[in-house]
Protein backbone atom coordinates (compact mmCIF):
# COMPACT_ATOMS: atom_id res chain seq x y z
CA UNK A 1 0.00 0.00 0.00
CA UNK A 2 1.42 3.66 -0.90
CA UNK A 3 0.11 6.80 0.58
CA UNK A 4 0.54 10.12 -1.49
CA UNK A 5 0.11 13.83 -0.73
CA UNK A 6 -0.72 15.92 -3.27
CA UNK A 7 -2.50 18.71 -0.94
CA UNK A 8 -1.03 21.65 0.53
CA UNK A 9 -0.58 20.52 4.12
CA UNK A 10 0.61 18.06 6.21
CA UNK A 11 -1.62 15.13 6.29
CA UNK A 12 -2.45 12.25 8.76
CA UNK A 13 -3.16 8.63 7.47
CA UNK A 14 -4.66 5.98 9.52
CA UNK A 15 -4.19 2.53 7.60
CA UNK A 16 -5.41 -0.96 9.29
CA UNK A 17 -4.62 -3.83 7.10
CA UNK A 18 -6.81 -6.96 7.63
CA UNK A 19 -6.51 -10.80 6.25
CA UNK A 20 -10.60 -11.34 5.15
CA UNK A 21 -10.17 -14.96 5.38
CA UNK A 22 -9.50 -14.71 9.51
CA UNK A 23 -10.25 -11.23 9.90
CA UNK A 24 -6.97 -11.08 11.22
CA UNK A 25 -5.49 -7.43 11.87
CA UNK A 26 -1.84 -7.46 10.40
CA UNK A 27 -1.04 -3.82 10.42
CA UNK A 28 -2.31 -1.05 12.13
CA UNK A 29 -0.44 2.64 12.46
CA UNK A 30 -0.67 6.28 11.51
CA UNK A 31 1.32 8.24 9.22
CA UNK A 32 2.13 11.95 9.20
CA UNK A 33 3.06 12.93 5.27
CA UNK A 34 4.15 16.00 3.90
CA UNK A 35 2.90 17.76 1.29
CA UNK A 36 3.67 16.04 -2.31
CA UNK A 37 5.17 13.26 0.14
CA UNK A 38 4.58 9.89 -1.21
CA UNK A 39 5.78 6.45 0.94
CA UNK A 40 4.55 2.85 0.73
CA UNK A 41 3.41 1.76 3.82
CA UNK A 42 2.83 -1.96 3.98
CA UNK A 43 3.86 -4.78 1.20
CA UNK A 44 1.73 -7.32 0.61
CA UNK A 45 4.58 -9.44 -1.78
CA UNK A 46 6.87 -9.54 1.57
CA UNK A 47 3.99 -9.84 4.21
CA UNK A 48 1.72 -12.05 3.20
CA UNK A 49 3.69 -15.66 1.85
CA UNK A 50 0.78 -18.22 2.38
CA UNK A 51 -0.35 -17.58 -1.48
CA UNK A 52 -3.61 -16.27 -2.68
CA UNK A 53 -5.32 -14.15 -0.02
CA UNK A 54 -7.48 -11.48 -0.09
CA UNK A 55 -6.84 -7.99 1.89
CA UNK A 56 -8.62 -5.33 3.08
CA UNK A 57 -6.88 -1.94 3.55
CA UNK A 58 -9.01 0.35 5.75
CA UNK A 59 -7.66 3.68 5.74
CA UNK A 60 -9.11 7.23 6.83
CA UNK A 61 -7.55 10.89 5.99
CA UNK A 62 -8.50 14.37 5.42
CA UNK A 63 -12.02 13.36 7.31
CA UNK A 64 -13.16 10.18 5.13
CA UNK A 65 -12.64 6.79 5.16
CA UNK A 66 -12.61 4.06 2.82
CA UNK A 67 -11.98 0.46 2.32
CA UNK A 68 -9.79 -1.06 -0.22
CA UNK A 69 -9.43 -5.00 -1.10
CA UNK A 70 -7.23 -6.71 -3.04
CA UNK A 71 -6.25 -10.38 -3.54
CA UNK A 72 -2.54 -11.14 -3.30
CA UNK A 73 -1.97 -12.64 -6.73
CA UNK A 74 0.01 -11.77 -9.88
CA UNK A 75 -2.74 -9.68 -11.32
CA UNK A 76 -3.30 -7.04 -8.53
CA UNK A 77 -0.56 -4.63 -7.91
CA UNK A 78 -0.83 -2.20 -5.23
CA UNK A 79 -3.17 -0.21 -2.89
CA UNK A 80 -3.15 3.50 -2.98
CA UNK A 81 -4.49 6.08 -0.73
CA UNK A 82 -4.53 9.84 -2.16
CA UNK A 83 -4.54 13.11 -0.80
CA UNK A 84 -5.52 14.70 -3.80
CA UNK A 85 -4.70 18.82 -4.73
CA UNK A 86 -7.78 20.20 -3.43
CA UNK A 87 -7.70 18.09 -0.03
CA UNK A 88 -10.07 15.47 -0.43
CA UNK A 89 -8.80 11.88 0.05
CA UNK A 90 -9.45 8.90 -2.65
CA UNK A 91 -8.07 5.84 -2.69
CA UNK A 92 -7.48 3.23 -5.35
CA UNK A 93 -6.00 0.01 -6.62
CA UNK A 94 -3.59 -1.37 -10.02
CA UNK A 95 -4.53 -4.67 -11.59
CA UNK A 96 -3.93 -6.08 -15.18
Amino acid sequence: MYLENHGNESATFDITVVRTATNETVHDQSYVLDPEEDREVYNTNESISDGIETVAFRWAAANETGTVEITTNDCYGNAYVTIREDGTAESTYSIC
